[in-house]
């Protein structure tokens, strides 16, 4: 396995990417993830206090309290972004047979 450390700067403003409710998160979200490990590691990392507004979205956060985000999410964004190229004609996306 291969570990790459990025930074990502984004040139618009970035919504939170996981919902403050630790229930929710659990259930609808995390339950995807591929086995218990990260699941526990997903729910742990969106470490939300009490006072937050219902329904606000928040950063995971890593073991310094910087925000992250998982590395599907990333990969997600760029397969749909692909999908989205490959309608216009004379994009680099639109020669890509297997994107996914």
């Amino acid at each position: 396995m291969m570990i790459l450390k990025c930074r990502l700067t984004t040139i618009e403003t970035m919504l939170g990417t996981a919902s403050n409710n630790k229930e929710i998160h659990s259930e609808f979200i995390a339950s995807h993830a591929p086995d218990a490990k990260s699941r526990e590691e997903e729910i742990e990392a969106v470490g939300v206090e009490e006072t937050i507004e219902k329904g606000m979205t928040v950063f995971p956060r890593n073991k310094d309290g910087q925000p992250i985000l998982w590395d599907y999410q990333i990969k997600g964004f760029f397969k749909d972004a692909c999908s989205s190229l490959r309608k216009i004609k004379g994009s680099k996306s639109s020669g890509i047979r297997a994107y996914k």
